[in-house]
């Protein structure tokens, strides 16, 4: 069989892509940053370990890696996102409220574009597994390939806007955090008790959104809301005492959760096309998920996890709190970012 050559082609107006040959430094992992080469973690310097050695290294990925649309979901490039905005979150004292803001609302919108589009793609996949050998019919197939091509080019003008001024702003904003006037033994417990304080805000949001509900949406919530949490366990992981067989539970209930995500986009774009037949198949799908999965969140809540991991951030930390208090300064780090 010959080998078709796509170069040049058009798909409702947007260039062919042939399958990219590149591969990302984070493709395939689930925690980035033991993915990225770290930073000095400078435990005697002005910053808190967590935030220095993990922040610096997310944002020259940011600015290292640009993904086309049809490479996004192997550049990694959303759990990137996800993975630096739970960084900045913990240690959102050592920022101003303007910059904070600023750098994560840029980071916010690009999250939401990358989302976009790779919803496209699952809403494919699921589709195609309907058909004997992922065949469509000529309508459905013509639909997909539209809603596909018109996510692309949303991302492409996101992405576009991202590396043009929106990374400019994340570096300004967040790539020189407040340091600390202390010693190295203040600096790491102020480590611990931001990482705790911050899983414990979000375990608050877990209690009050829930994981057990029949809602798709309120189903969905839960989810993110899982998932804010373990984010947050692997960025503060030196400073949160949690077993990895719980953080493996915990992310294990998030990845089902999204499978039965997955069906809930592919029906509800289906219904709204009016691909009512199609629509009917994937509802069902969703159901039989969405039942699995709640058993899985009952076991979950049955483990113990939660309250394990409740009682790590309540563990105490010794000695003052203190406010940042002046510019950190590392040029070793940061020159690089302001370029």
């Amino acid at each position: 069989m010959l080998a078709l050559d796509t170069s040049g082609f058009l798909l409702a107006g947007l260039p062919v892509q042939a399958s990219s040959s590149r591969v990302f430094p984070l493709e395939g992992q689930k925690d980035v940053f033991q993915a990225l080469a770290k930073a000095p973690a400078r435990a005697a310097g002005p910053l808190c370990p967590s935030l220095g050695s993990q922040l610096f290294p997310a944002l020259d990925a940011l600015r290292d890696d640009q993904p086309t649309p049809w490479e996004v979901d192997s550049s990694n490039l959303r759990r990137l996102v996800r993975a630096t905005m739970s960084v900045v979150e913990a240690h959102r004292d050592s920022f101003s409220s303007k910059d904070y803001r600023r750098g994560m609302r840029e980071l916010s919108r690009l999250a939401s574009a990358v989302g976009r589009y790779k919803d496209a793609g699952i809403l494919e996949d699921t589709v195609r597994s309907q058909f004997p050998g992922g065949v469509l019919p000529a309508r459905l197939e013509k639909s997909i390939d539209r809603e596909k091509a018109r996510r692309a080019e949303q991302f492409e003008g996101a992405w576009s806007h991202f590396r043009k001024d929106g990374l400019k702003r994340v570096r300004r904003s967040l790539g020189k955090p407040f340091g600390q006037e202390a010693t190295p033994a203040m600096i790491l417990r102020e480590d611990e008790r931001r990482n705790r304080q911050h899983v414990s805000k979000l375990l608050d949001r877990l209690d009050q959104v829930g994981l057990q509900h029949e809602d798709p949406d309120a189903f969905h919530d839960g989810r993110k809301a899982l998932r804010r949490v373990v984010h947050a366990l692997l960025a503060g992981r030196e400073t949160v005492n949690v077993a990895q067989a719980d953080l493996d539970r915990m992310a294990g209930v998030v990845d089902g959760l999204g499978v039965a995500q997955d069906s809930h986009i592919a029906y509800t774009w289906l219904e709204r096309k009016g691909f009512d037949r199609e629509a009917a198949v994937a509802r069902a799908t969703y159901r039989e998920l969405h039942q699995a999965e709640l058993s899985g969140v009952t076991d979950l809540l049955a483990s113990g996890a939660l309250e394990r991991v409740r009682a790590a951030t309540l563990e105490p930390v010794q000695g003052e709190r203190f406010a940042p208090r002046r510019q950190a300064e590392l040029p070793e780090i940061t020159h690089q970012l302001l370029l």
